[in-house]
């Protein structure tokens, strides 16, 4: 128990790290955080639990300021703080809040930090993929982008997984048909000037009949199609997945060949 006297100096103390937060005095405000949190542990009265969550948001402000300045790398620093309070303060609530828990997530993926991103992401399908508030976005973004997450760990086969429900519930999403068939044939990368093969899952013969779906779909209607990058990227991945999946069906190559001479 408390007395009234160090409850309200608790309460001060509150204010005023929100009143840092507002001027953008983030450094203080950090530091008057840890300060309260080190007197908890001495068996003091601490902060407001509330106080992680303002310190985050400080600090997604701070990494949109930077972002808008062209500070890219600070923007991160600041984005990967905002996250970790963020994370802090949801489990703190038992992980109460989707949007928390996604801003969290997409934090991490913004910043590329690939591990982490894999589990919010798979944390928020675990907790919330049974809510009928949640299920749409789960399916139209956070399954997507936890997907993306996949392949920059190449973890082809878990992203292959997903990409085959997200074809079920969107057949027709042309981004959704793209990503499929980049998972499921591979692509070509560069590093150090010279070309570089990424498997994929290897799944050629289903990238095939999708790159050709995105062809249809996505560019073949354009207009002004050969001044289109998608119109070229989908002409080489039409060629360049036959190529790759000729062991399955020698016919493909010989496609491959036609397409390229075309």
């Amino acid at each position: 128990k408390f007395t009234s006297q160090q409850a309200f100096f608790a309460g001060a103390k509150f204010q005023r790290l929100v009143s840092l937060i507002e001027l953008g005095r983030l450094a203080e405000a950090e530091e008057l955080f840890k300060a309260a949190e080190a007197e908890a542990e001495s068996g003091g009265i601490g902060l407001n639990p509330a106080s992680e969550y303002y310190l985050a948001m400080g600090y997604r402000k701070a990494a949109e300021k930077a972002e808008e300045a062209g500070d890219v790398d600070q923007a991160r620093a600041y984005r990967k703080t905002f996250a970790g309070y963020l994370y802090d303060y949801s489990e703190g609530r038992a992980f109460d809040s989707y949007p928390n828990l996604r801003l969290v997530a997409d934090a991490y993926y913004d910043n590329e930090a690939w591990e982490d991103a894999e589990a919010i992401y798979l944390q928020l399908i675990k907790l919330f993929s049974s809510d009928p508030i949640r299920v749409e976005d789960i399916n139209q973004t956070v399954k997507r982008r936890l997907a993306s997450t996949l392949l920059n760990l190449k973890k082809y086969q878990e992203a292959a997984d997903i990409y085959d429900d997200l074809l079920k519930l969107f057949p027709e999403n042309p981004v959704v048909i793209r990503n499929a068939a980049l998972c499921f044939g591979g692509w070509v990368d560069i590093e150090d000037g010279r070309p570089v093969e990424v498997p994929g899952s290897g799944a050629y013969g289903k990238a095939v009949g999708l790159w050709d779906l995105y062809f249809e779909r996505a560019v073949r209607q354009d207009d002004k199609r050969e001044k289109n990058p998608k119109f070229w990227e989908a002409k080489f991945f039409t060629i360049y997945v036959r190529y790759r999946a000729r062991p399955e069906d020698p016919s493909w190559f010989i496609q491959a060949q036609k397409l390229f001479k075309n």
